[in-house]
């Protein structure tokens, strides 16, 4: 028995030293998880079954609330999920605002989810999924190139359980923003410019915030080939993937005679492009006047931590990887909320600031830090997508 026992303990590690048995493993775990507390919130009826405010809308799709879709499927009908289901069912329009979610993620949910007999919400689940144990493959590889395989694996574990990670396995565009962004990083590391520039314009495509990557890929490019007149190649022009990807989108808009990003997003979401740090400046502020909330606490916290992690990343991994979360960190907290509503998601968009994760993932090797960031993290998760289930939102 024992001798079995073993055997089966050291077939198991050999596995879990797979990154993509690895990540199959956590996001199943993470979505038995998100499961069973759906389940457990369900049954103690925690779920609204019906809005119960005015920003709790499902924009013409139809809510699950049946016994079992209800909290298996409708806790995740939930905030930018009806834009994307929104979208991937009526297509663009002057309704809700929804030209500000740019068109990859809605156009796969349609095509997937007319193979699966009209079920988008299942295949926004779906395609998700894939995209998060994608990103957690291509994570734990190029971590271990940088450190070692446990730092590998320990940054898949801080990334899939971050407290903002219940993302990663929702409806949302962001694993698989993650997921090409992290092509995009891997090839143009390889020299594969043309390649990396279509990953750069997909994931833009994407997500707007993704034509930062502009700024790492062009580093790496200048790095292979210098400032030189051999740097003056065809491959160059895949440097431009991203920005290409922001103004294709925006001349699509105007040919189909719909508003701007930047209009639709101070008239819907009460935000606007502003000095980088403004918001910043406003939550310190509040701090101050008003007291320590739980989310201006949550937001500070994480802003603060990856603002250090940006400076360590500088000094401890290639310049590309500071570039880019440098990047991120400018784009996110550019964005100043004409409600005062101070560092509003910057705790959801930091998570694809994958460099971060990285170099936690090589602090950890210290058995107390390990418990420092995983256990508070894996309790903020669980809170917050209970949060999330329940219509709230702290992010």
């Amino acid at each position: 028995m024992t001798v079995t026992l073993d055997a089966w303990q050291k077939k198991s590690q050999h596995r879990l030293a797979s990154p993509l048995y690895l990540a199959l493993v956590l996001c199943l775990v993470a979505r038995l998880v998100g499961l069973a507390l759906g389940w457990l919130l369900w049954q103690r009826g925690l779920v609204p079954t019906q809005p119960t405010a005015l920003d709790q809308i499902y924009l013409d799709i139809e809510p699950l609330v049946g016994p079992v879709t209800g909290w298996a499927l409708g806790v995740w009908q939930r905030l930018d999920t009806l834009y994307y289901l929104q979208i991937a069912a009526y297509g663009y329009s002057e309704r809700y605002g929804v030209v500000v979610f740019p068109p990859l993620y809605p156009l796969l949910i349609r095509l997937v989810g007319t193979a699966l007999g009209g079920q988008y919400l299942l295949a926004a689940l779906l395609i998700s999924s894939v995209a998060c144990v994608g990103s957690l493959v291509l994570l734990y590889e190029t971590t271990a190139m940088a450190f070692d395989a446990g730092s590998a694996r320990r940054a898949v574990v801080y990334q899939v359980f971050f407290p903002t990670a219940y993302i990663l396995i929702a409806a949302y565009a962001e694993p698989l923003m993650l997921f090409l962004m992290l092509l995009a990083f891997r090839w143009g590391r390889q020299g594969r410019w043309w390649l990396a520039g279509v990953a750069a314009f997909l994931a833009t495509l994407t997500r707007l915030q993704a034509v930062v990557l502009v700024l790492p890929l062009t580093y790496m490019y200048l790095k292979r080939w210098g400032l030189s007149r051999r740097a003056l190649r065809p491959e160059m022009l895949a440097l431009a993937a991203a920005p290409a990807a922001v103004l294709g989108y925006n001349l699509y808009l105007v040919w189909r005679g719909l508003p701007s990003v930047q209009t639709e997003f101070a008239r819907y979401w009460y935000s606007t492009m502003s000095v980088p740090g403004t918001d910043l400046l406003v939550a310190l502020r509040k701090l101050l006047t008003d007291g320590l909330s739980f989310r201006r606490a949550l937001s500070l916290g994480l802003t603060t931590l990856f603002l250090a992690l940006t400076g360590v990343a500088f000094r401890r991994l290639p310049g590309e990887y500071g570039l880019y979360m440098a990047g991120i960190l400018l784009y996110t907290l550019s964005r100043h909320d004409l409600a005062g509503r101070a560092l509003l998601s910057v705790s959801r968009h930091v998570l694809v600031a994958f460099p971060g994760f990285m170099l936690l993932g090589a602090a950890g090797r210290r058995p107390w830090l390990h418990r420092l960031i995983l256990y508070p993290s894996l309790a903020l998760y669980l809170l917050l997508m209970g949060i999330f289930f329940m219509w709230g939102y702290v992010e």
